[in-house]
């Protein structure tokens, strides 16, 4: 998904996602170091791990609706009622 997004090879994003890379989304640009840049983080924890923890966090705190990205334009909308257990907070 992120490959076909940046317009790189698959086997090159793996490596950048898995390696010493950094991306910086407010110049766009992959570097192998970290820049002074509080936008430059490294490519995993941008593309891998903060996706799924903003899903888990959202799901812990019962926000409501969860919203999730699944892919491009594609976002669904959960309830909690669609999680199938109840707030107890409410």
């Amino acid at each position: 998904m992120y490959a076909a997004k940046f317009g790189i090879d698959e086997d090159k994003m793996i490596t950048k996602l898995w390696g010493d890379s950094f991306f910086d989304p407010a110049t766009k640009k992959w570097t192998s170091k970290q820049t002074d840049s509080k936008t430059c983080k490294r490519g995993f924890n941008q593309f891998c791990y903060e996706p799924i923890r903003q899903v888990n966090d959202a799901a812990a705190a019962l926000v409501t609706p969860l919203r999730v990205l699944v892919k491009g334009d594609l976002v669904l909308k959960l309830h909690q009622t669609h999680l199938g257990f109840r707030s107890p907070l409410t």
